[in-house]
């Protein structure tokens, strides 16, 4: 008597194509996962780039005084040079100033400085302060 044993050595080629798509799925999702989270964090650190500036042209302007405000214009935007940059990267950002006659009172005006990435789109961070018109102090 015959005996057929049919031992079975190794994967079907079907089971090899399944484990092989299984993985470059995971491998897919796990690399998305990655670039999304870089993505996010880079925004994250330009954004605080942004604020820092920010709160130093705020600063720089009011430190200024509400008369050279006046004397320079109602309006005023620019860029971060390299001899005023401390570091090169903040030349990648853009400001902008207005003063608005809608402050807390007639007395007030808000002072708006808006600093914005050049290279990312959504990248902007705008603060304000009040500050007197000159002569009412």
């Amino acid at each position: 008597m015959k005996r057929h044993l049919s031992k079975r050595n190794g994967f079907t080629f079907i089971e090899v194509v399944i484990a092989l798509a299984v993985l470059v799925f995971g491998i897919y999702g796990a690399l998305d996962l990655y670039f999304t989270g870089h993505n996010v964090a880079r925004r994250a650190r330009l954004k605080t780039k942004a604020l820092y500036l920010a709160k130093g042209k705020l600063a720089e302007l009011q430190s200024a005084g509400t008369e050279s405000l006046f004397s320079l214009a109602k309006k005023h935007n620019g860029t971060y040079k390299s001899e005023t940059a401390p570091v090169s990267e903040d030349q990648n950002f853009l400001w902008y100033w207005r003063l608005n006659q809608k402050g807390l009172d007639e007395d007030s005006l808000r002072l708006e400085v808006t600093v914005s990435s050049k290279r990312v789109k959504d990248v902007s961070v705008t603060l304000f302060s009040y500050v007197f018109a000159p002569g009412e102090q």
